[in-house]
Parts: C-alpha cells; sequence; structure tokens
C-alpha cells in the first residue's frame, strides 16, 4: 500500500513537473513514464516516453537510453 501511494505521488510530481515546463523536458518525461509504467498504466507510459525519446536531439546517448526504456515499455504492452 505505501509502495503504490508513492508511486501516486511520483506520478503527480512528475504530472505537475511536465506542466510546468510545458511538456518539452525529455527527464521529466521519462521519470513521468516510469511512474506511469510501474502502476500499471503501460499504455500512458508508451505514449509519454515516446515523447521524451522525440524531444532529443542533440544527446545520441540519451536518446538511445530512452528509446531503450521505450522498447521495454512497448514489449510490456504487447503482453496485454
Amino acid at each position: 500500500a505505501l509502495a503504490e501511494r508513492d508511486l501516486a505521488l511520483a506520478e503527480r510530481a512528475a504530472t505537475r513537473a511536465n506542466e510546468l515546463l510545458k511538456g518539452e523536458d525529455p527527464s521529466v518525461l521519462d521519470t513521468l513514464a516510469k511512474a506511469q509504467f510501474l502502476q500499471g498504466h503501460v499504455d500512458q507510459a508508451v505514449e509519454t516516453q515516446t515523447k521524451a525519446v522525440e524531444l532529443v536531439t542533440d544527446d545520441p546517448e540519451f536518446k538511445a537510453m530512452l528509446q531503450e526504456t521505450l522498447n521495454g515499455y512497448k514489449e510490456e504492452a504487447e503482453k496485454h
């Protein structure tokens, strides 16, 4: 129960940070996607992580890391 509340809080905090940064910070989107994924909101996580990947244009290593995470979310989504 405590872990679920922590994930819900993490999602609310990341959502608020994303709003404040107008959805333009891939690190915040990555964090939000992780919170969504861990709560079982896999489709939302895929959508959010896709946005994070799309925003990175000048850092190939960071983009690759985000893409690897996205691939994991997509694999999980295909199981459902």
